[in-house]
């Protein structure tokens, strides 16, 4: 078989096009293929992140049983991202405790390990929820002893299941925008090459090595510009496709880096989340017990005093059977809102669990912190909670106990205060007794 004999000008063109699409070609692919693994990447550590940041919140419901509150932090995180289409909490039976959205389409195994299984449309997630409680009396040396040692404990899984819509149209728009950038090189090219004479070689190779330069990712690279020379306008569209492949990639790199401030500040979200008591707004028990060992130590340290109130609503149950619920419900919000209100900038008030309460005062003397719950106390009786038309008064009982450095230790403080309690509820109620 012979080839087609050209002219110079022919062989000319040839010389110039083919060289300059194969370039273009692969720079394109290059390309295409780096920002669709990106993507991909982007895509999968951001469904992985959620998963891993509802693990941490969850764990403390599945603990206490609070279907509620799961299905409250599933519904939250499926609603904070239009991605997801649904959010399941699992036992560590892989039963089903909280769901948002409908089922997950795409059954994934669930292990000690997180899994991902991707398909056409659809990526599902699966996290394990490891157990990370300690005993309150462990010291800083068991903590590491137990973090190094100890092999974690499933105690449920978070099933998350992401659309990759918005993921394939994002590929799809690429391709279509390098396809037209790849079309509109090659007649640029074209159109120059037939302009072209003699003594183009140089010209030629010079913008060869540039097109090579941002093929390999110097995206900064550029074509010296000559207008007066015959490959002026080769050398401005080069230039051009640069200009927009390198506004390509800054617009990808503005995406991911929107996309991962976004995590974070998920993460810091969820992280606040795992500390916070979700009907009352104060510090659930795991963020009290960390700032109380604090304390402790400071107190141990400085021989500064510290006092810890504990408080018990009186006859709360009569109150949920007589009232309802939904009424027990704002009781506890309305009883949290008048300890937050009474307490100092440097104290703690936090929901030790059900309808009892415990309140941290760092640098208080054991006088002063009776004197606050006694003042809590008439606030309390003085302001019934009032929800739906129906008035409930409701009063609460105080334990009130002092840091002794003859036992530093945050067992020996609760202990006392919880005395103190049982002592005001054995003596009538609506009291406040010392430990």
């Amino acid at each position: 078989m012979k080839w087609p004999v050209f002219g110079f000008r022919g062989r000319l063109l040839l010389g110039a096009v083919l060289p300059a699409l194969m370039i273009a070609s692969l720079l394109i692919t290059v390309f295409l293929g780096r920002y669709q693994t990106d993507l991909e990447r982007s895509f999968r550590d951001h469904s992985q992140t959620i998963a891993r940041q509802i693990g941490p919140a969850a764990e403390y419901a599945l603990f206490s049983g609070s279907h509620e509150t799961l299905r409250m932090l599933a519904e939250g995180a499926r609603q904070g991202d239009a991605s997801i289409i649904s959010v399941s909490v699992r036992d560590r039976h892989g039963q089903t405790l909280a769901q948002s959205g409908p089922p997950p389409q795409q059954e994934v195994p669930l292990a000690g390990t997180l899994q991902v299984k991707s398909g056409p449309r659809l990526t599902t997630v699966a996290a394990p929820i490891q157990q990370t409680a300690m005993p309150l009396d462990a010291s800083a040396n068991a903590w590491a002893a137990a973090a190094e040692t100890a092999s974690p404990v499933v105690v449920g899984y978070v099933v998350i299941e992401m659309s990759r819509a918005e993921l394939i149209a994002r590929q799809s728009e690429i391709v279509e925008i390098t396809l037209m950038i790849l079309l509109g090189g090659f007649l640029l090219a074209t159109w120059v090459s037939i302009k072209i004479a003699a003594g183009v070689t140089r010209p030629i190779a010079r913008i060869n090595r540039v097109v090579a330069s941002i093929g390999r990712g110097d995206l900064d690279a550029r074509v010296p510009h000559d207008s007066a020379g015959v490959l002026a306008p080769l050398e401005a569209g080069i230039n051009s496709m640069a200009e927009k492949i390198a506004a390509a990639q800054r617009d990808l790199q503005q995406k991911i880096d929107a996309a991962t401030n976004d995590l974070r500040q998920q993460k810091e979200a969820a992280e606040a989340l795992a500390r916070i008591d979700v009907l009352t707004g104060l510090a659930n028990r795991r963020a009290f017990d960390e700032a109380a060992q604090h304390e402790i130590q400071r107190a141990v340290r400085y021989g500064t005093p510290l006092s810890l109130v504990m408080v018990d609503l009186d006859f709360f149950k009569t109150i949920n059977d007589r009232f309802g619920h939904h009424v027990g419900d704002q009781v506890l919000v309305d009883f949290a809102r008048i300890l937050a209100a009474s307490v100092r900038g440097i104290d703690l008030a936090g929901r030790w669990g059900g309808e009892e309460f415990i309140i941290l005062m760092p640098g208080a003397e054991l006088d002063e912190a009776v004197q606050a719950a006694e003042r809590m106390r008439l606030k309390v009786a003085a302001a019934p909670t009032k929800v739906d038309g129906v008035t409930c008064g409701y009063t609460a009982s105080f334990g009130v106990a002092a840091f002794s450095a003859r036992e530093p230790t945050l067992d020996a403080l609760l202990g006392k205060a919880d005395r103190a309690l049982y002592r005001a509820k054995d003596m009538g109620r609506n009291r406040v007794e010392v430990g």
